[in-house]
């Protein structure tokens, strides 16, 4: 099969195309035939040998976010079938709760392969379903950016009602943020992107018209604010 190694990680002309032999599900794995992969600011990271975290070697396989179609099973597998379309979660053992003490390790595409390649094998909890409504290449963008967000919103402090959220540039990240608060039913959340190119802003307002033009800033954002206010990072 053919797949995307990080190489010498001297910058993302260091990605190689090589040949692999197809993996095989082990026992509690599934094979999975990829159909879309997403890239996020950490691949750059990685790319360029300043990403903090543990590295396997440059054999590894770039990007972490990816999706597909699950094409076999292996032995103990219950959750899932083949045909089942399904997003791979970024970190393969931290599923849910306090963040395990060796999550560093079981990162895709650092000290595990990533996504980019025709088939990946992942741990049968290390996958979610993806909804019918979505496509794989929406679901590609998922893991990273928009679970990212999803904590900054609604994780260990949920946004409250009439609060202000601060969102930084318009990456990944900060898209999902600005999307996620047209979920709040009062309406009245302020979101202010700290971006000064109209054209971004315009696209912004296009997600959610509660995101003010440079010129409206003061009047959104008053000094001293009334109101609370919650910052969302860009970095994951």
């Amino acid at each position: 099969m053919r797949t995307i190694e990080i190489g010498e990680r001297t910058g993302l002309d260091s990605w190689r195309l090589v040949d692999r032999e197809v993996p095989q599900a082990g026992r509690g794995q599934v094979a999975i035939r990829v159909h879309a992969v997403s890239l996020n600011f950490r691949d750059v990271l990685l790319a360029d040998s300043t990403y903090g975290f543990p590295v396997r070697d440059s054999r590894v396989i770039a990007a972490s976010d990816g999706a597909g179609e699950i094409m076999a099973v292996g032995e103990g597998v219950t959750k899932w079938m083949v045909g089942d379309r399904v997003a791979g979660n970024f970190n393969q053992n931290w599923i849910g709760g306090a963040q395990p003490v060796d999550a560093f390790h079981h990162m895709l595409s650092g000290a595990r392969d990533g996504m980019l390649a025709e088939t990946v094998v992942l741990n049968e909890e290390g996958v979610v379903a993806i909804p019918e409504h979505l496509s794989f290449e929406e679901a590609a963008t998922l893991p990273i950016a928009a679970v990212t967000a999803w904590n900054s919103l609604y994780g260990l402090k949920p946004l409250q009602a009439g609060q202000a959220v601060l969102t930084l540039g318009t990456g990944g990240v900060s898209i999902f943020v600005v999307a996620g608060c047209v979920l709040l039913a009062d309406g009245n959340t302020r979101v202010i992107a700290d971006q000064i190119r109209r054209a971004k802003c315009a696209a912004l307002f296009e997600i959610n018209p509660a995101v003010p033009y440079p010129e409206d800033y003061e009047e959104a954002w008053p000094r001293p604010a009334a109101r609370q206010r919650l910052a969302t990072s860009c970095l994951s």
